[in-house]
């Protein structure tokens, strides 16, 4: 009997003592975009009591509906539970100031406002009624607005009517107790609706993104040395780090497993079940143009007849089906994602994209943007960037790509090899300042070939004096440079300015101060064009008359340089730019667009630089530029019958 009692002893003392391998380690994570959720209203309920109404168009107010606009789905296409949403439909004949308002919420710290909604980009915000989203102080009765659908629309480039999925951060609102008023103001806009509103708190039992977004994953275990994760329908699906980032491409819910070991090797596991939430999202159109293909200020791009060249969809939000409307090429329609397609002829020609997924519809139309043949000036000169062209100023030391006190004598801009070969008849080169004292200088601008990946032989020259630099505040107007004699191409080549003076008035203190135009500087890892040519000094800060050409590292830009090329397959026919030796026919005064003679001016649309049109009427005196954003636009105008184009700078 005692031998057995000792023996149990034993084992119990055994079993109570940890070993290495046997143990549980607590396993935990969570995600920074993790929430709770703080109040929801789904709208499916034909009455929600607790919510006011201000009503000044009984006829037209906030009600419980779906849309009207043909090719615009339910929300029940993003949700399959939904029945109705927040709707209000347009007046195009009596004013409208509709508010729906939600009763006190306490806003915490970390607290966002999470919604869907659909409208027009256009006729909600730049024209006819405005929706907006403002809070209310319930003690102080302070409104701030958290959400304008116009001034969103034009940052995001957002036209046609499709849900959206928005997460406003609410961290000026904490501590408050808040009112959430959907405003509707104004006469003729277009329909609205809103669902799925919640407000949402970090620190919840999900993690709640859209479609394409990143979830930020933090390993929450005691002591964990090594991280096994699984992300399902993640990308990627695994990682051993400790607080991975995943991105999530498609709507739904996603379950996180994790297993963790600490030093003495202890596992640990756990998973939570749709634990991450996809916000699926309507499409958001967008084309990445071929290969090859030669940048405009003229036109979006421009291509070689009879050359194959590839369209790619770089649309956002997994689209799963392509219409291509490709006006001119050998394929005017495609439903292919990336259509490969010829032009048989010289011209100019539109072309569209409309994009489609379960949440709905979105297309991009760019016309006159196709340049097939014929001449252009090219530039490598972004679409995006078109319209924010500076001068890069070097502080005291003058600017880059102009008048300078850091030995840099010339500059020079790459291209890449056409797609066909061609001639350069031209070089147009925008300048953003032309003050001087220098009157008398020579600017020259040569092309040459390339040597070693810098600037190398001189193929031809043209000379410009500085007095008859052009520039203007009010038109956006090149200098041109015209060689003697056509240069051949049919490789790589660069562009150079040299003999920009850097000289100052004895007398009156006034000096050089010429800036060619330029991207505003890149973000590290971007495209970078540009070069200088740099006089080498020695240890004593003195110049030994020895320079180099030297790429730009530091600076990632491009220069407003324009060579005028030709394919060699020169067709007739085209309908070109104004050219420089036009007189202008229009400026900006005002916040209008004023014509220098008013007799003869038809219809007018005005483009922005890739190709979408910003506005147009049938009377010249009615365009307003109030609502465009700072940059370069393209006027085109009917006078005397003829169609005459130029470009304008709004400030």
């Amino acid at each position: 009997m005692g031998k057995m009692t000792t023996s149990f002893l034993f084992l119990s003392v055994f079993l109570l003592i940890p070993f290495a391998g046997f143990g549980a380690l607590n396993a935990g994570f969570n995600a920074k975009e993790s929430t709770k959720t703080l109040f929801e209203e789904q709208f499916d309920n034909t009455d929600f009591p607790s919510w006011t109404k201000k009503v000044t168009n009984s006829q037209s107010t906030w009600k419980l509906g779906n849309p009207k606009k043909a090719g615009v789905p339910s929300f029940n296409e993003i949700n399959p539970q939904s029945t109705y949403s927040l709707a209000i439909y347009y007046d195009d004949h009596t004013y409208q100031d509709e508010s729906v308002i939600t009763p006190g919420i306490a806003i915490e710290a970390g607290a966002s406002c999470s919604f869907y909604a659909c409208f027009d980009g256009v006729y909600t915000g730049a024209i006819g009624a405005r929706f907006k989203i403002l809070a209310e102080n319930t003690a102080t009765g302070t409104m701030t607005e958290i959400f304008d659908a116009g001034n969103w629309s034009a940052e995001n480039g957002h036209e046609r009517p499709k849900w959206l999925y928005f997460n406003l951060d609410l961290t000026g609102l904490a501590g408050q107790n808040v009112k959430f008023h959907f405003n509707y103001k104004g006469v003729g806009g277009d329909d609205v609706l809103v669902d799925d509103f919640k407000i949402l708190q970090r620190g919840g039992n999900e993690a709640m993104i859209q479609e394409g977004g990143m979830v930020h994953f933090m390993d929450a275990s005691d002591g964990a040395v090594t991280w096994e994760w699984n992300f399902p329908g993640g990308v990627p699906a695994t990682s051993s780090e400790a607080n991975p980032v995943i991105c999530y491409k498609e709507a739904g819910s996603y379950a996180v497993s994790l297993k963790v070991t600490n030093a003495q090797g202890e596992v640990g596991e756990i998973t939570k079940d749709a634990y991450v939430i996809v916000k699926g999202m309507a499409p958001k159109a967008q084309i990445q143009f071929p290969a090859g293909a030669y940048l405009s200020p003229y036109a979006g791009i421009f291509i070689p007849a009879n050359v194959p060249v590839t369209f790619t969809d770089a649309s956002l939000y997994q689209p799963t089906a392509w219409k291509w409307t490709l006006a001119g090429s050998n394929t005017p329609v495609s439903t292919q994602q990336h259509p490969q397609v010829t032009y048989p002829e010289n011209g100019v020609y539109d072309i569209s994209l409309s994009v489609t997924n379960k949440q709905g519809t979105d297309e991009i139309a760019l016309s006159n943007y196709v340049q097939v043949g014929e001449s252009l000036e090219i530039w490598n000169v972004e679409i995006a960037e078109a319209q924010k062209l500076t001068t890069l100023a070097l502080g005291w030391f003058g600017n880059y790509g102009g008048s300078n006190w850091l030995g840099m004598n010339a500059f020079a801009e790459v291209f890449h090899a056409p797609l066909a070969k061609g001639t350069i008849s031209e070089v147009s080169i925008f300048f953003d300042k032309v003050t001087h004292v220098s009157a008398e200088t020579d600017i020259t601008v040569s092309i040459h070939e390339p040597a070693s990946g810098l600037p190398g032989k001189v193929l031809g020259s043209s000379v410009v004096k500085v007095k008859d630099l052009q520039h203007s505040s009010e038109t956006w107007v090149p200098t041109v440079f015209k060689f003697a004699n056509e240069i051949a191409i049919a490789d790589s080549f660069f562009v150079s300015v040299a003999g920009i003076p850097n000289n100052m008035d004895d007398v009156t203190y006034e000096a050089d101060d010429i800036a060619i135009a330029a991207v505003p500087v890149r973000a590290k890892g971007s495209k970078s064009t540009v070069y200088h040519l740099l006089e080498e000094w020695d240890e004593n800060d003195q110049p030994t008359g020895k320079t180099s050409w030297v790429k730009n590292e530091d600076e990632l830009t491009s220069f407003a340089i324009a060579p005028k090329f030709t394919y060699a397959n020169v067709g007739s026919g085209l309908c070109g730019p104004a050219k420089a030796t036009d007189r202008p026919f229009c400026f900006v005064h005002d916040n209008r667009i004023v014509f220098t003679d008013a007799v003869g001016v038809g219809s007018v649309t005005v483009y922005d630089l890739p190709g979408k049109l910003v506005a147009q009427s049938e009377k010249p005196a009615n365009i307003t530029t109030l609502r465009l954003a700072p940059g370069i636009y393209i006027v085109k105008a009917v006078i005397e019958g003829k169609v005459r184009t130029q470009k304008i700078r709004i400030s």
